[in-house]
């Protein structure tokens, strides 16, 4: 192969910065070859790669292309084959009955007023990694609840939810205990009444890696899942913030797993309001400790 560099001369640049619209470098280059492969670098320069005898690849390009594309149809098939196994497993589960917990459930914050909850689209997708058939209802009839309303969470990552934990959540005590199984709660090691470290446990476990991995997204909905995930970012950073919000995703499915309650989307003015008042409060904290009072101007209407 030979690789041949093609650049624009001076006139041709002058008159590409002139022209308006979109710049067209293609059209003002010469033509090495019609049939090799180019990079358009910048605005002024075509990188070609040409074959040396100029002629069409061989027959051994063409056998490792066949060979790639039988492997890709064999991958397609076997994961085509293990969706309808996830199928038939779920539909083979018998759901146990329910216990009712021991602790009464907490009380649940504001939610948005007139609004019902959303039922995210099922993309589906002929070609790809993706699940051929929605599988919302099946999940919806072995959780009791729809796990899928929560903000981050789709078909495949329920599943992955649900094979690593269960449905049984009576073997954790409480979400801190679910949350630290996880090691998504910082783990305090002190010594001679001396924090050393309040670093997270290192935990190998798909839920967690999952949530983890799901809420930088999270953090950039409008949603008060990601005015929780902006706050904590400008406090302790992208990683803290990260794990931080998986430990919020994490004490919401734990608690729609065990009360069978349906997700509320919080409303983010009142988690707004609330923010405010808190930021209101240590201001005129700070000013009575420093001898000044603080008064609230009125915005005129």
């Amino acid at each position: 192969m030979k690789a041949t560099r093609v650049k624009a001369s001076g006139s041709i640049k002058k008159t590409l910065r002139q022209e308006k619209g979109p710049i067209k470098p293609a059209a003002k280059m010469p033509v090495i070859n019609r049939h090799a492969a180019g990079i358009d670098v910048g605005s002024v320069e075509h990188h070609v790669c040409v074959p040396e005898d100029a002629v069409p690849a061989g027959e051994e390009h063409l056998f490792v292309l066949k060979q790639a594309l039988q492997t890709y149809r064999h991958l397609l098939k076997q994961m085509e084959e293990c969706d309808a196994q996830v199928e038939k497993a779920l539909a083979a589960v018998v759901i146990p009955e329910r216990a009712e917990p021991e602790d009464p459930a907490p009380k649940n914050p504001k939610a948005k007023e007139d609004l019902k909850p959303k039922k995210k689209r099922f993309h589906h997708r002929k070609t790809g990694t993706g699940l051929k058939r929605d599988l919302s209802s099946e999940l919806t009839r072995l959780c009791g609840v729809d796990l899928t309303q929560v903000m981050g969470l789709n078909v495949l990552g329920v599943l992955i939810i649900l094979s690593e934990i269960g449905l049984d959540m009576s073997r954790w005590r409480s979400a801190k205990a679910f949350c630290s199984w996880l090691g998504l709660c910082p783990g305090n090691k002190i010594s001679g009444g001396k924090v050393l470290s309040s670093h997270t446990a290192h935990v190998i476990n798909r839920v967690s890696i999952l949530l983890r991995t799901v809420a930088p997204s999270v953090g950039k909905s409008d949603t008060w899942l990601g005015i929780f995930h902006r706050r904590m970012r400008s406090r302790l950073g992208p990683a803290g913030a990260n794990t931080a919000t998986a430990r919020k995703l994490a004490a919401l499915v734990y608690h729609l797993l065990k009360y069978k309650e349906e997700y509320i989307d919080v409303d983010e003015l009142a988690i707004t309001e609330r923010i405010r008042r808190i930021r209101i409060n240590r201001v005129r904290k700070q000013a009575q400790e420093l001898g000044l009072e603080v008064v609230e101007k009125q915005m005129a209407e």
